[in-house]
């Protein structure tokens, strides 16, 4: 044995020198020879041999859902009018009735009327807030930021011939160690924003609009879904707004274009932290319900995979007059077929969960209207 040829580790005689595979190839320090083989009527997957065969139910009567991954019965589900068959079990095509004061939002019942509060109060949309800061007392005053209150005067530094820097005190709470004397021979460093940031340049986000597409030209409203029959998904229609559009513009459109139907921006009655159209005086940066807006009523961001993200406003629209779900659509994009449901099956028709969160609040608002 040729001493070069080793080396001691761990008590052991280990050698640099790669096996040699008769036959195949070296893989991680393996002789790997061929592809694995399975049995017949089996595929390999995942480091297995899967049987190509659907499990079988023991149960007379039943068989197996390879969509459910579970066993069901053979005989139709019947279902009583107005409910359809659906995964075996019957589904109401009508969303719960909250009553006169409540609407739905997801899977519950909540009433449309704030919280009351006291005459010295409002409701900032989680608490009963007082208008009034508190009373600190002389010389000191409530800073919002840190809910506290602090002194008026600022700090006054021992030397002389410095001053008290506030920029540096919140960027480097430690001492320096050099003094910084004479401020003026020092460009003033600017104040990084207390609230988490995050900015994009125009080529790093795409802005994209969507309209949610109700029939209400009949007391049993529908909504519209297209059908991306390349990949068959349930979708919401939107797409990119284009240089020099507006959002609810770019909303409409993309409705048009992918659906076919003209529709217009349908009124609702929604909380929004945008102050109203004729604002006299400062109105505090809380949520506050406003009857007949047409604003985004949603917005979604979606990253980009690393590549920036995409900002889709939404929108709540409804037919135009004259035009009902039956009509054809016109000349809607070529890979889109647009198809109307009932409130319930839209939602579950849908391919996306995302979706389906933006089609629920759309529903709430348009029921609670």
């Amino acid at each position: 044995m040729s001493a070069r040829l080793y080396m001691i580790a761990n008590g052991d005689c280990i050698t640099h020198v790669k096996p040699k595979c008769e036959s195949g190839i070296l893989l991680n320090g393996d002789c790997v020879v061929g592809n694995p083989t399975c049995p017949d009527n089996t595929d390999h997957r995942d480091q297995n041999c899967v049987s190509r065969e659907l499990p079988k139910c023991t149960e007379e009567g039943y068989e197996w859902s390879e969509l459910e991954k579970q066993c069901r019965s053979k005989e139709k589900t019947e279902c009583p009018d107005r409910y359809r068959a659906e995964n075996g079990q019957c589904v109401s095509g009508d969303l719960p009735d909250c009553g006169e004061h409540g609407t739905l939002q997801g899977k519950d019942c909540f009433s449309k009327q704030e919280p009351k509060c006291s005459d010295d109060t409002y409701w900032d949309g989680e608490d009963c807030r007082s208008p009034d800061e508190p009373d600190c007392g002389e010389g000191k005053c409530f800073k919002k930021e840190k809910n506290t209150c602090v002194a008026v005067e600022e700090p006054v530094c021992d030397d002389p011939d410095t001053v008290f820097d506030k920029v540096l005190n919140n960027e480097f709470p430690f001492q320096p160690t050099l003094p910084y004397a004479n401020p003026k021979r020092y460009p003033p460093l600017m104040a990084a924003s207390p609230n988490t940031t995050t900015q994009y340049t125009s080529d790093q986000f795409v802005e994209s609009c969507g309209a949610i597409l109700f029939d209400l030209s009949t007391p049993n409203k529908t909504v519209c879904l297209i059908h991306y029959r390349a990949k068959n998904e349930w979708l919401l229609a939107k797409g990119r707004r284009n240089c020099g559009e507006t959002r609810h513009e770019a909303a409409l459109r993309e409705v048009r274009e992918e659906t076919g139907y003209q529709a217009h921006l349908h009124p609702v009655t929604m909380h929004t932290r945008a102050p109203p159209r004729d604002e006299q005086e400062h109105v505090p940066d809380i949520p506050r319900l406003y009857p007949a807006l047409t604003e985004p009523f949603m917005v979604t961001i979606r990253q980009l995979d690393g590549d920036g993200v995409k900002i889709i406003w939404w929108y709540v629209a409804a037919l135009d007059g004259g035009v009902g779900a039956g009509s054809p659509g016109g000349w809607g994009e070529e890979e889109f077929t647009p198809a109307f449901f009932s409130l319930g099956e839209a939602v579950e028709r849908l391919s996306f969960e995302d979706d389906r969160a933006v089609l629920r609040k759309a529903i709430a608002l348009v029921e609670a209207r």
